[in-house]
């Protein structure tokens, strides 16, 4: 499983985890379980949806349930970072990505609330996590190649090209 997830790495990140099997043993089983995740997320918001239009106009509240769910892939993509801030002695960085999440919530929080309700709200923590997941790393130089890296995790063909890849290399 290894010499498969190099393959489809950036080489600049190969190049770093070549000779630590710990961390590429960390990165193989972190991306299978945030694309679980992510899959699972996708079919409970779409399901979810399905719920709030029957439920009708008066619990349409019910509705930020779905967005809120969305939070949750940008928490499990922080986790991960979280795992390669402490592989290259970042964890330090990380406060600043939680402290600039927590502006973004309150101001989100202060603006969409008297507008949309229980709605804004739900976005206004779904544009956090995005924050501290993507938007957070991509003002220091020294966390980007992990935005990239983040990014390119939720590209579902890139799913489909490693479980094809997967099945016909199991076969060959």
């Amino acid at each position: 499983m290894s010499d498969r997830w190099l393959k489809v790495i950036p080489d600049v990140i190969r190049n770093r985890i070549e000779h630590r099997p710990n961390l590429l043993r960390v990165l193989s089983n972190i991306a299978w379980l945030y694309g679980d995740r992510v899959l699972r997320m996708g079919v409970g918001l779409l399901v979810t949806v399905w719920v709030a239009r029957y439920l009708g106009p008066d619990q349409f509240g019910l509705m930020s349930y779905a967005i809120y769910v969305w939070a949750g892939v940008f928490v499990a993509l922080g986790v991960a970072r979280g795992k390669w801030l402490l592989a290259e002695n970042l964890q330090h960085i990380g406060y600043w990505y939680a402290g600039l999440a927590m502006i973004v919530n309150i101001v989100g929080n202060l603006i969409l609330i008297p507008v949309y309700g229980a709605i804004g709200a739900s976005f206004a923590t779904v544009l956090a996590q995005v924050t501290t997941a993507l938007i957070a790393p991509a003002l220091f130089a020294s966390t980007r190649i992990s935005v990239i890296m983040l990014v390119r995790s939720l590209n579902p063909l890139r799913w489909v090209n490693l479980i094809y890849a997967n099945i016909v290399h199991d076969r060959g």
